[in-house]
């Protein structure tokens, strides 16, 4: 007996013709549009702060002028 998997049940797993494929579809899980925009927000703070501790010259050269 076959087991339910995520994503869909699976149907006519066992073919007799050649030319049936099995498709097998993803569960998609839906994010919220806030939490896309946290999450990138978040990152780009973070490659801020990265790039201001690795480069300090550079982002005070850049600074002084502004």
């Amino acid at each position: 007996m076959l087991k339910r998997l995520p994503g869909g049940e699976v149907r006519n797993l066992v073919s007799t013709t050649p030319d049936t494929a099995v498709v097998f579809k993803p569960a998609v899980v839906q994010t919220p549009a806030i939490l896309t925009v946290l999450v990138f927000l978040g990152r780009m703070v973070a490659g801020l702060v990265r790039t201001l501790l690795v480069h300090p010259i550079a982002v005070a050269v850049l600074a002084v002028p502004g």
